[in-house]
């Protein structure tokens, strides 16, 4: 299997491109991660994760509504256009297990940031309907958004459609909300959503953060304080589920790190720290290529690795 993420006609420059390598080995499962794609009027065009997000529109749907356009918080378009192409290659190895043949997987952080504008697209082309920035409204329910309690934490509250809206209204001690015309159905809040977001507003504002978790998680209501980073890292539940885990490292010693997502029959996968440079140098030119000791000690002596 190779993976490249060169700019669309490097590998085809240095006679690696896929016709060529294919025709060495048959077998051979290519991934080929670009901006653009592989053969298009822009492939040849440089493209990074917020290139990606401000050319298919999807900085358009982030932030206030009043404001800028905003790029997300991280680099949603590189990480999403890895789990795509770790997706296609198991589809391609999956493939010439049953075929034999080998296969090229042509992923790019265009078509994975496109991926992510929901019904955007769609709504657009459809129904003529442009969505844009709604900061952290919802766009097919309410009420839920983020609101600030009595003692200044934001809490992200979301009681939004019927069954939801019910448990709040009873919660609050105001049931009678179901019978007005502006709450009383998901359409009739859509419509009337500044009004039906300032019913949790105020009553979030009444207490404290811990006070408006505890009752709301005793109604089932989704919801959470807005975490900072170091909240995140202090969280026992991070290390309880091994979303942080440490791993030994040869240089640094014990270093924190994100935990695997992916869990096969219940068990988390042994993690390996990052390698040092050049460190498996050695074993991909003996294991992989099969050079002998001495033609990679001449490649070192030449400088050629």
């Amino acid at each position: 299997m190779l993976i490249e993420n060169f700019r669309p006609g490097t590998m085809e420059r240095m006679g690696c491109g896929w016709d060529a390598l294919h025709a060495l080995n048959p077998r051979l499962v290519m991934a080929r991660i670009s901006g653009f794609g592989q053969n298009n009027s822009m492939a040849s065009r440089p493209c990074f994760d917020g290139v990606a997000q401000a050319t298919t529109g999807l900085m358009d749907l982030t932030g206030d509504p009043g404001g800028a356009p905003m790029m997300a918080g991280t680099f949603v378009v590189d990480y999403s256009t890895a789990l795509y192409a770790a997706v296609g290659i198991l589809a391609a190895l999956q493939k010439r297990a049953v075929t034999g043949k080998g296969d090229m997987v042509d992923v790019s952080l265009m078509g994975s940031a496109a991926s992510l504008l929901m019904t955007a697209l769609p709504e657009y082309l459809m129904h003529g309907t442009k969505l844009t920035r709604r900061g952290n409204r919802d766009r097919y329910t309410a009420p839920a958004n983020t609101f600030q309690a009595a003692d200044g934490a934001w809490l992200l509250v979301q009681a939004g459609n019927d069954q939801l809206f019910r448990r709040f209204v009873a919660m609050i001690g105001r049931p009678e909300l179901l019978e007005d015309p502006l709450f009383a159905t998901l359409s009739a809040r859509m419509a009337n959503v500044d009004a039906a977001e300032k019913l949790v507003a105020d009553w979030v504002a009444g207490v404290t953060a811990d006070e408006a978790l505890s009752r709301l998680s005793a109604a089932e209501l989704p919801c959470a304080r807005i975490a900072t980073i170091g909240d995140v890292a202090a969280n026992p539940y991070m290390r309880e589920a091994r979303n942080i885990i440490e791993v030994d490292h040869p240089t640094a010693g014990r270093v924190p790190m994100s935990g695997p997502v992916v869990r096969v029959g219940g068990k988390v996968p042994d993690v390996t720290p990052p390698p040092l440079l050049g460190q498996h140098t050695d074993e991909v030119l003996a294991e992989w290529l099969r050079l002998a000791p001495s033609d990679i000690a001449a490649l070192k002596s030449d400088r050629v690795v």
